[in-house]
């Protein structure tokens, strides 16, 4: 059986929700993002949690619990540069890396284990999770063709 990991990419700042606290820690129906995000992710029993957070002294590592570990982005260069971060503590993991936002509190376990499924029958070297959105303003885009591969 394959093993499996993740990476939730939490250190950005919400500077464009105008906001003091860290986006991750937004509470959407009483609990913050992040943790929408951890829970979906534990019912698939994963080898390896690994969350890239933004500083060492924010409320984030209270919802930082059981085999999850942390790394520490100190530079903001983007999500390319937070993925790297979770390079150390992977360094000797052999499998399928799930990576998310941490401001994703709608992903679903469902969701998720159909992603790695469809990821693990295809053999493919990497799977991009998509949405199609009436107004994808403020979204990154991600372009495919008629057979949807990007």
């Amino acid at each position: 059986m394959a093993k499996n990991a993740a990476i939730i990419m939490a250190a950005g700042l919400g500077t464009r929700m105008k906001s003091r606290i860290p986006k991750i820690l937004h509470e959407v129906c009483g609990k913050p993002m992040l943790q929408w995000v951890i829970d979906a992710l534990q019912p698939l029993n994963l080898d390896k949690i690994v969350v890239v957070l933004g500083n060492k002294n924010g409320e984030e590592f209270d919802l930082i619990k059981g085999k999850i570990e942390y790394v520490i982005q100190k530079e903001k260069k983007g999500t390319g540069h937070a993925i790297m971060q979770a390079e150390k503590v992977l360094q000797n993991f052999n499998g399928n890396v799930l990576i998310l936002s941490g401001d994703v509190p709608l992903i679903t376990t469902a969701t998720l284990k159909d992603l790695l499924t469809i990821h693990q029958e295809q053999y493919a070297s990497a799977t991009i999770l998509t949405a199609l959105v009436d107004n994808p303003a403020g979204y990154g885009r991600i372009l495919k063709n008629r057979e949807q591969v990007v």
